[in-house]
């Protein structure tokens, strides 16, 4: 583990199957520990197990980067649009961030195997992604896979 060891130890968690967190948790918090650092061992044992559209979210970092990324140029634009009140762009802009929201709230759900996920599910993954697009901490996390 680099450093004090948490920050590989969040990406293994966050990157396991949601089934798998808690089992995980405690194996990495136990590594932690034995390795010295109970400081680390603290800080991994009190990560949140995620929900999870939570879960689902993080795994399309994993699996569709280029894809959360064209989401991330779109936001770009669009923040650019808004600051020259351009409203044609922003029409234009905005129709196309529900088509790529859309399309990748069902790779994200085919691609973690929910194809037949809830309208809940649905909902958080797709309310996530437009945070991320407003919020630079949630674009940041999102990104991370955390």
């Amino acid at each position: 583990m680099a450093d004090d060891g948490f920050d590989s130890a969040r990406d293994e968690l966050y990157s396991v199957d949601l089934d798998d967190f808690t089992a995980t948790r405690s194996r990495l918090a136990a590594a932690a520990k034995k390795a010295g650092s109970s400081a680390t061992a603290k800080r991994v044992a009190g990560m949140r197990k995620p929900t999870r559209g939570a879960w689902t979210v993080n795994q399309v970092a994993r699996l569709a980067r280029a894809e959360l990324d064209e989401l991330f140029d779109l936001g770009d634009a669009l923040r650019r649009a808004q600051s020259a009140l351009d409203g044609p762009q922003l029409r234009a802009l905005s129709a196309q961030r529900r088509q790529v929201v859309d399309a990748l709230v069902d790779r994200a759900l085919e691609r973690t195997g929910q194809q037949n996920g809830s309208e809940a599910l649905r909902a958080e993954v797709r309310s996530t992604l437009e945070a991320a697009l407003a919020d630079a901490d949630v674009r940041a996390d999102v990104s991370a896979g955390v």
